[in-house]
């Protein structure tokens, strides 16, 4: 259960433009948004920076989901990845080509553009680098192990921050915490 309850449709006021916007490229308003709107000034904000990422332009709308799902997982947002999905769905990205994303310098299924946008999302310097040809595997921050006397006794691992330097500064003062209160001094 949220700890704050999401607006309902007739509640929306002046956001109801904003609404429909993101209704249109999700089919469905998500909870986090109808929550964000008892801030208005930051709805609108968001919208706008939304409208301005998804709206038209040089990339097609599918392809824009295809990034944005990639970004998605890079961050370890499963929440964001499970929008950008449905979004790329509704933007007409077929079901098997969803399925081959983390395959998208072999698949036949790409074509060049296609794959230089989503090859720039994943170079060196991006969350995703490194491990482009794994698709078992995600790199993102907030895992942290923990140590004592030069041995790994356990980890930590912490997700749902802003960006994995968030999640690992939090995870780091859970080790520090964890350390002082069963004193895992060296």
């Amino acid at each position: 259960m949220p700890r704050l309850e999401a607006l309902d449709e007739s509640e929306y006021g002046d956001l109801a433009d904003s609404f429909a916007a993101v209704e249109e490229r999700l089919g469905m308003v998500p909870n986090s948004v109808r929550i964000m709107a008892r801030r208005p000034d930051i709805t609108r904000a968001w919208s706008a920076m939304s409208a301005a990422i998804m709206g038209p332009g040089n990339l097609e709308r599918g392809l824009k989901t295809m990034v944005g799902h990639i970004s998605s997982r890079a961050a370890g947002c499963n929440y964001c990845m499970a929008h950008t999905g449905h979004a790329g769905e509704l933007a007409g990205i077929p079901l098997e080509k969803a399925e081959a994303l983390w395959d998208f310098e072999r698949s036949p299924l790409f074509d060049e553009a296609e794959r230089a946008a989503l090859a720039a999302e994943t170079q060196a310097g991006r969350p995703m680098s490194g491990i482009r040809q794994s698709q078992q595997v995600m790199a993102i921050g907030g895992g942290q192990v923990i140590e004592a006397a030069g041995a790994v006794v356990g980890a930590i691992g912490v997700s749902g921050a802003p960006g994995g330097e968030a999640d690992d500064a939090c995870a780091l003062a859970g080790v520090k915490a964890a350390t002082e209160v069963i004193e895992l001094h060296d």
